[in-house]
This record gives structure tokens, sequence and C-alpha cells, in this order.
């Protein structure tokens, strides 16, 4: 989880190491990171460091307003 300045809290997950990196961006509306996790099945085995990426609002990355302050939890 990165946080940002203002309550934002934006994840990310790292899979495979290598010199090719990549960043996925997944669309919207609606949309999460989760269309991307069958790049877990044959990326890293071609050395490809990628990098799972939620935008703000979806899933896993919130912003102030959504976070629950007891649990941490985005509130949908």
């Amino acid at each position: 989880m990165i946080e940002i300045p203002g309550g934002y809290k934006v994840w990310t997950k790292k899979v495979g190491a290598g010199k090719i990196k990549m960043l996925t961006l997944h669309g919207g509306p609606g949309c999460t990171y989760e269309y991307f996790e069958c790049f877990e099945d044959f990326l890293p085995q071609e050395g490809v460091e990628f990098i799972y990426y939620d935008q703000l609002g979806f899933e896993f990355s919130v912003y102030s307003l959504q976070l629950n302050t007891n649990t941490g939890i985005n509130q949908r």
C-alpha cells in the first residue's frame, strides 16, 4: 500500500523479477486488477517483473472518505 498525503492509499503488488518491468493499469468503470492475474502464470518465467495497481476507489485502493478509520478497510 502506498500512502499519499490527503488520506489516499494506493494498492500495488509486485510479481516476479527481471530486466523487463511492466505496470498494469486496469480500465473502468468497475474493473480491478483481477483480470491481469493470469499474467502470473507466464510473465515471471519469461523474466518479466510486473506491478498490479488499483486506481483510487477500486478494490483495495481508497481515498479518505472511503476509509473506515476503525478497521482501515475500504467501504463501498
